[in-house]
């Protein structure tokens, strides 16, 4: 099954009726109306996708855009005082929009931006009950997802996946990466660094280190290897598996291959 994303580029003129004439594939821009024309055949992908799409795909736009709120609330913390109120601003817009670009490129339904639906409707290409159906389904999977937001690096290997040079891959994992750690996620593999890392300074830190840092090894008395595996490593080590095999692996699975397994 074709994302709906690349759908108004696949289509040819024969391929639905009364769709206009697409031009050749092409690296150059679309033009004013070659945009509305892949607006509306999109709008129509959008709108006959199957109940269980447009809900899994509604519940991971909700946690992408909660992924960039969060993103934004941390870059915002203490700011006030210390940066200009439109620097500020301008900073939490800036770190907001990873939010909108998950939701672009890895490929999810947000109801703002379905909102465009109405043009294939305009259009004559959809139905009011088709479209209010969109819209009520993908408003209720968003509202799932933003209250149950789930963040993994997983999301930032599937957006590389769309790359088709270094750059690509580069620019699409550091943004992900960036609001990953600023969040204070767990990834289960960096932990296999830094918990051994902890523990071994904690017994064999010199006397000079802990002097010079003010502090002492009775500071950190759960850390421990025996903490590390199974109060850190075990519960992320599950959580990432759940939240990269399931919320991100078979969810995009289920919504555009599934079906080429019927």
């Amino acid at each position: 099954m074709s994302s709906p994303i690349n759908v108004g580029l696949a289509l040819r003129e024969d391929d639905v009726d009364g769709a206009a004439p697409r031009p050749a594939a092409s690296l150059d821009a679309l033009l004013p109306p070659q945009i509305a024309a892949k607006a509306v055949d999109v709008g129509v992908a959008k709108a006959r996708l199957d109940l269980f799409g447009t809900l899994a795909l509604s519940v991971l736009a909700g946690a992408f855009i909660g992924l960039g709120a969060a993103f934004a609330t941390t870059a915002a913390a203490g700011a006030a005082g210390a940066l200009p109120f439109g620097v500020t601003r301008v900073l939490v817009g800036l770190v907001f929009s990873l939010g909108l670009v998950l939701v672009v490129v890895a490929g999810a339904e947000l109801f703002t931006g379905n909102n465009l639906i109405v043009m294939a409707w305009a259009e004559r290409r959809l139905s009011t009950r088709s479209v209010l159906r969109n819209w009520a389904l993908v408003y209720v999977g968003n509202l799932a997802g933003a209250i149950a937001t789930v963040a993994l690096v997983c999301l930032a290997v599937w957006l590389s996946y769309s790359a088709r040079s270094v750059t690509d891959k580069v620019l699409a994992v550091v943004f992900p990466i960036t609001a990953f750690v600023a969040l204070g996620f767990e990834h289960s593999v960096a932990n296999m660094y830094f918990l051994p890392m902890g523990v071994l300074v904690r017994d064999h830190g010199s006397p000079e280190f802990w002097a010079q840092s003010g502090l002492d090894p009775a500071d950190f008395p759960d850390v421990s290897w025996a903490d590390a595996v199974v109060a850190n490593l075990l519960p992320v080590t599950i959580g990432n598996v759940i939240g990269g095999s399931v919320m991100v692996g078979l969810v995009y699975w289920a919504v555009y291959l599934r079906r080429s397994r019927a």
